[in-house]
C-alpha cells in the first residue's frame, strides 16, 4: 500500500494505522478506516478487531436476513461503543468508499455485489477538530490508500505487523487463508 504523507482531504477514505508508540488499548496495533475527516473532526472504524459475535447475536429482527446476520462484528471504536453501526464498503475506480447508515434494500443489494463489502461495528472512532492533526505530527499514525483486501480478509492476525512494515507478502497469501479459521 502506498503511504501518504500530508494528511489533508486525503485522509477520507483511507486508513491509518497505529504506530507501535500508540499505547492507548483502544487504538494499539489497529488499522482504522476513516469514513468522514474535514475542518470540524475525524470519523472511522477499527477493521481488525472482531468481536467474535454476529449481527443475529447482537440484534433481534425479523428485518434481518440469514446472510446479513452471519456477518461479523466488529469493535469499531470507543465512542459509542453499545450501538452497532453498519457501513457498505465500495470499491470504485481509484478507491474504497464508506456508505454509512445505509438501509436494508442496500445492505442486501450490497451483499450480492462484487467489490462491496457491508460491515458492522460496535462503535467508532471520532476526532475533534485538530485532534488528528495532533496525533500525525506526533507519529502515532501511518497513513496509507485503503485496499480491497483489506475488506476481503477473514482473519486479521499479523495484519497490523505487515501494514506497519511495508511488508507486501500478506497479499500472496490470501488465496491460501481458510474462509473460516475455527476450521483450522
Amino acid at each position: 500500500m502506498k503511504e501518504i504523507r500530508e494528511p489533508g482531504p486525503e485522509l477520507n477514505n483511507h486508513v491509518i494505522v497505529a504506530q507501535e508508540s500508540l499505547q492507548d488499548p483502544n487504538f494499539h496495533k489497529s488499522i482504522i478506516f476513516i469514513a468522514e475527516h474535514d475542518a470540524k473532526g475525524t470519523m472511522g472504524f477499527i477493521l481488525n478487531r472482531p468481536t467474535g459475535k454476529t449481527i443475529s447475536d447482537v440484534v433481534e429482527s425479523n428485518e434481518i436476513t440469514d446472510v446479513m446476520g452471519s456477518l461479523p462484528v466488529y469493535f469499531g471504536g470507543p465512542v459509542q461503543a453499545e450501538s452497532m453501526h453498519i457501513s457498505i464498503f465500495k470499491k470504485t475506480e481509484h478507491k474504497i468508499e464508506a456508505q454509512l447508515s445505509p438501509n436494508f434494500i442496500e445492505i442486501s443489494q450490497a451483499l450480492t455485489q462484487p467489490d462491496m463489502w457491508v460491515k458492522a461495528f460496535m462503535g467508532y472512532t471520532g476526532w475533534g477538530e485538530g485532534q488528528i492533526q495532533f496525533e500525525l505530527d506526533q507519529d502515532a499514525w501511518k497513513i496509507q490508500e485503503a485496499d480491497s483486501l483489506l475488506f476481503e480478509l477473514k482473519q486479521h492476525d499479523g495484519l497490523w505487523n505487515a501494514l506497519i512494515q511495508d511488508d507486501q507478502r500478506w497479499r500472496k497469501m490470501i488465496d491460501f487463508l481458510p474462509s473460516d479459521p475455527g476450521l483450522n
